[in-house]
Order: structure tokens, then C-alpha cells, then sequence
């Protein structure tokens, strides 16, 4: 997910982090995915969207930009599960 969302970020971006959660972005509690694993769902993620320099108001000649790259990641992460876990 993070190669396909760095594939099409702008060069001014960070490179996308991939880890735990808690040790990458921050702790946590009381969010979906403590109530997706409590529930049973096998796999979850949590994706923080780039804020370039904007932390998180984001203009709007950004938006474009940031759900290109995101819905790459997204898409990649399915593909994935689709492959390691196939009906």
C-alpha cells in the first residue's frame, strides 16, 4: 500500500511509514480498529492522510492529489487480501 501511495505522491511528501500503528503515528484507544479485531475481522489498517505542509487543513488544490494516491493504496491493500485470501 505505502509503495503504491509514494508512487504517486508529490516529491514535497513524506514517504508513507508502515508498522504498528501505536509506534508509527501514536497510541490509541476506543478507535475501529480495536472494535474490527474485537469483532473478529482478521486484518485491519489505519492509513493518517498526508498533510503536506498543511497538517490537517489541507487546501483544496490538494484533494485531488491526496485521493489519487490514497485510493492507490487502497486498491493495492486489496489486491493483496484478495490474493492471500481467496473465495
Amino acid at each position: 500500500m505505502a509503495t503504491a501511495i509514494d508512487a504517486l505522491a508529490l516529491d514535497k511528501a513524506n514517504r508513507y511509514i508502515v508498522g504498528n500503528a501505536a509506534q508509527v503515528l501514536y497510541f490509541t484507544t476506543g478507535t475501529s480498529r480495536d472494535w474490527t479485531r474485537a469483532v473478529g475481522v482478521p486484518l485491519t489498517y489505519t492509513m493518517e492522510l498526508p498533510g503536506y505542509e498543511y497538517m490537517f487543513e489541507v487546501p483544496p488544490e490538494y484533494i485531488e492529489q491526496i485521493v489519487t494516491e490514497t485510493w492507490a493504496g487502497v486498491a493495492a491493500g486489496a489486491h493483496y487480501v484478495f490474493s492471500k485470501y481467496p473465495e
